[in-house]
């Protein structure tokens, strides 16, 4: 399901997720694939946190911050930075 609902939150913004051996690569979205990628994670983050579903919350930023995008959350808003 949330799978899915990355595949479908992405859609929009031109950024296709394809499933490969190794794991899943993204191609379009232009300059601002990362953003737009990130930002529907966070999305996702912040569903999963008010559904007090914190191991899909974790996991998010877990895998993040093991692509170096460290996650800041301030005053109900989550800020990213690389």
């Amino acid at each position: 399901a949330t799978a899915d609902a990355i595949r479908d939150g992405l859609a929009p913004t031109g950024v296709k997720l394809e499933d490969r051996a190794g794991g899943t690569e993204w191609t379009g979205g232009g300059e601002r694939a990362l953003e737009q990628v990130v930002r529907v994670l966070i999305d996702l983050r912040q569903t999963a946190r008010k559904n007090k579903d914190f191991a899909t919350s974790d996991a998010i930023r877990d895998r993040l911050a093991a692509i170096g995008v460290k996650l800041e959350d301030r005053g109900g808003e989550t800020e990213w930075v690389r």
